[in-house]
């Protein structure tokens, strides 16, 4: 969502106003702007129905003059370019990937205007960051039923999508949905162009951190351990959620904690099994401490493994009847 003040203001200038028309759709007010792309809504001319738009746009390589984006110089062409190529690339991945739950879907994509856009499902929806938030300030922070209704289809998702190559490599609060209809998880913003625009300034990081594994750092050795990671982390987030007074009770960045681990001090991340202990069961709550392993071949491998280790008989509740 978009802030206030003068990033707001750079994002009213640098956007396409409402009323744009780009291909079968007829854009209306911008929802986001970050330093990697801009989002707008928009409707389908014919068809009617309502959707989100996300325009490849990163401000550091490119301008916009009237609807076309342009690099500010010519050493950004290649980068520019290559960044493009990935973000159509990924696209037409998860366009592929249909009826696929708990990851937002993706209807369409296109090259225009001397960039590239992807068409999503509009959400109405609240961000799981603000609604953990809005739950603990009211004192009632997430359970284990409530955490398993968030990552479960998420994991689901991320199986099919990881199997077409592709690795969401931001996973946190923010970037997962939560539909007002029926309250369930949508995954969104996937971020394959993000590590090119991230290779040409390091002050514009692909990740989050805290969310981020620690092979992110050097942009390497990405897979499906990399996302494991940033579930785990998520899982943490809300695991210690439930134990004040963390405000806000975010994870540890991968680089302190590695830091820690060289120079033989203690975890600086407080493990989900020791601020979880008689709220969650002792299965998620070792599940979640595997995803955070520092060392990729200590770490669970893909989401099948955590989804086995996450079934309903490691829950709360038949831990209790036991």
């Amino acid at each position: 969502m978009l802030g206030g003040g003068a990033d707001y203001q750079d994002a009213r200038r640098e956007a396409l106003p409402p009323g744009t028309v780009l291909r079968d759709y007829t854009l209306g007010a911008t929802l986001g702007h970050g330093g990697f792309g801009i989002v707008y809504g928009a409707r389908h001319n014919q068809l009617g129905y309502d959707v989100a738009i996300k325009e490849y746009l990163p401000g550091m390589m490119a301008d916009r003059v009237g609807k076309t984006v342009c690099v500010k110089s010519a050493r950004y062409e290649d980068d520019f370019d290559t960044g493009m190529r990935r973000f159509l690339s990924e696209a037409k991945s998860l366009v592929a990937l249909q009826d696929c739950p708990g990851v937002v879907r993706c209807r369409d994509f296109f090259p225009d205007n001397g960039t590239a856009y992807l068409v999503m499902d509009y959400v109405d929806a609240l961000p799981l960051s603000k609604l953990l938030r809005e739950r603990e300030a009211e004192g009632r922070p997430f359970g284990e039923e409530e955490l398993l209704a968030v990552v479960m289809p998420l994991l689901q998702g991320l199986v099919q999508v990881h199997s077409a190559g592709v690795w969401h490599r931001d996973i946190k609060p923010s970037n997962i949905l939560i539909r007002r209809d029926d309250e369930q998880p949508v995954l969104i913003d996937f971020g394959a162009a993000k590590q090119v625009i991230a290779d040409v300034s390091r002050s514009m990081a692909p990740y989050t951190e805290g969310y981020a594994a620690p092979e992110q750092a050097g942009g390497q050795g990405l897979g499906p351990w990399t996302d494991i990671y940033g579930v785990g982390a998520v899982m943490w987030r809300v695991v210690a959620g439930g134990k004040p007074p963390w405000n806000p009770p975010n994870p540890v960045r991968a680089e302190q904690r590695t830091f820690a681990e060289v120079t033989g001090k203690a975890d600086p991340l407080p493990s989900a099994s020791s601020l979880g202990a008689g709220r969650f069961s002792p299965k998620l709550l070792a599940a979640a401490d595997r995803c955070l392993r520092l060392k990729v071949g200590n770490r669970i491998q893909d989401c099948n493994e955590l989804l086995w280790l996450l079934r309903k008989e490691g829950s709360l509740a038949e831990e209790s009847s036991k």
